[in-house]
């Protein structure tokens, strides 16, 4: 008889915490994986440019008993230590934006105060660093790991493959 017309509106703890701001949430995180992807393409081409300069160097490699093995682990080892300095680069430059968010960002964005870089975005953006430089490395180490020999070698000192099918990529 005491409860009688009473009842309980229930609603999500993550629908509470970011309300209305959670579209704009989204939009912002699509922005972001597409400029992580413009990001990791405009790097993939830059790896098949200097792979492709370097023709001769691999063509040698090969000349001397290289396998296509040694040569695609070299180039994506090569690739491995640009992409963790550009993700070590990437947090600092986001543990500095977060500081200044939280300074000097809008107050009406709930709880942008509280976000800090920890463990787990660190992990996270490791992981999408190995993943993305597997991904967007392989292709290219693959691409010009399979010098033809001869032509590699016979191009002199000039250091550039010089056909239409790099000048295509």
């Amino acid at each position: 008889d005491t409860n009688t017309n009473r009842g309980v509106f229930v609603r999500p703890l993550l629908e509470d915490m970011v309300g209305n701001v959670r579209p704009a949430l989204l939009i912002l995180s699509g922005a972001v994986a597409l400029v992580l992807l413009i990001a990791c393409a405009n790097v993939a081409n830059l790896l098949l440019a200097r792979a492709a300069v370097r023709s001769r160097e691999i063509g040698i490699r090969a000349a001397l008993g290289a396998s296509r093995l040694l040569i695609v682990r070299q180039l994506l080892a090569e690739s491995f230590l640009l992409a963790l300095i550009g993700g070590a680069a990437g947090l600092v430059l986001a543990w500095w934006v977060a500081d200044l968010l939280a300074t000097f960002g809008p107050r009406d964005v709930p709880r942008l105060a509280d976000v800090r870089i920890n463990l787990g975005v660190c992990a996270f953006t490791f992981g999408l660093t190995i993943l993305s430089t597997f991904i967007f490395g392989l292709v290219p180490a693959l691409q010009v790991s399979r010098p033809n020999v001869n032509e590699s070698l016979q191009q002199g000192a000039k250091g550039s493959t010089g056909g239409l099918h790099y000048r295509l990529r």
